[in-house]
């Protein structure tokens, strides 16, 4: 755990191989994922313990995203692909289940303040990346099917900019055919798909920094690409890893973005 000054100030053991990590702001724990596990450790944010550990049904890294509408804990559910699991905050115990019909895999979740749904990132068995919609009543809403680039079958993070109501999205598989690779933006206003950037290489990750109202992108290069609302390139920020970068994360309490690479190190941007 790392405090406000950048500084280590506790180390919580958890279970092999832990992939997700999300704050719940209704009971104030921090849920925790891991890789080919189908349960789910909840830590206490006052005593940076463990106070829980539950099968949940999940696995293969499940992503985690908390919806403040009705206070439930969204999982991907990794013993039945295409589906959500949601959970409630006050007992941690499983109260719906969504199906997303023949996706194979839930690769990501982002939640939109402004319409009060959950997106759901899935591959299908068309080869494609869809987007799919749920209420807060659990129920999809709606199903946009991402274009082919010229084979859009693999998806990165992605994250939403409340500035221009867009959700971005990066292509990792594009590149491979020739070409660049794209970021895409996908209006959930007007349900548009536009390209925002074409990179030279791809954008596994995103962080929305709502002080400069600017994207964060990052991907194989050691570098980190910033988009303005109108989706231009106004900064590249060269980093000194040597490592490909992993994920990354913005504190509103800093103001700061942090930046995981394989190396190991935390890469910290003003």
């Amino acid at each position: 755990m790392i405090d406000d000054a950048n500084s280590v100030v506790a180390t919580i053991p958890v279970s092999a191989q832990p992939n997700y990590l999300l704050y719940n702001p209704s009971n104030q724990d921090v849920y925790v994922s891991h890789v080919f596990s189908r349960t789910i450790e909840i830590i206490s944010s006052t005593t940076n313990k463990v106070i829980n550990t539950t099968d949940f049904g999940s696995g293969l890294g499940t992503p985690v995203q908390y919806d403040p509408a009705n206070q439930e804990m969204y999982l991907a559910n990794g013993t039945d692909y295409g589906s959500l699991v949601a959970v409630s905050s006050a007992s941690n115990s499983v109260v719906g289940k969504i199906s997303m019909g023949t996706h194979n895999e839930i690769t990501d979740l982002v939640y939109d303040p402004d319409n009060q749904q959950m997106y759901a990132l899935t591959t299908n068995t068309d080869g494609l990346v869809h987007i799919n919609a749920v209420n807060s009543s659990n129920r999809v809403v709606r199903n946009v099917t991402m274009p082919a680039q010229p084979a859009f079958s693999s998806t990165s993070n992605a994250v939403y900019d409340p500035s221009n109501k867009e959700l971005y999205l990066g292509d990792l598989t594009a590149g491979f055919f020739g070409g660049a690779y794209p970021v895409l933006a996908y209006n959930t206003s007007s349900n548009q798909i536009s390209v925002a950037l074409n990179a030279s290489t791809y954008a596994n990750d995103f962080a929305y920094n709502p002080s400069k109202g600017e994207i964060y992108a990052i991907g194989f290069y050691q570098r980190v690409l910033v988009l303005d609302s109108a989706n231009n390139v106004v900064s590249t920020i060269p980093l000194s890893t040597k490592e490909s970068l992993n994920f990354m994360v913005y504190n509103p309490g800093n103001q700061c973005v942090y930046i995981d690479s394989r190396s190991g190190a935390i890469a910290v941007i003003h």
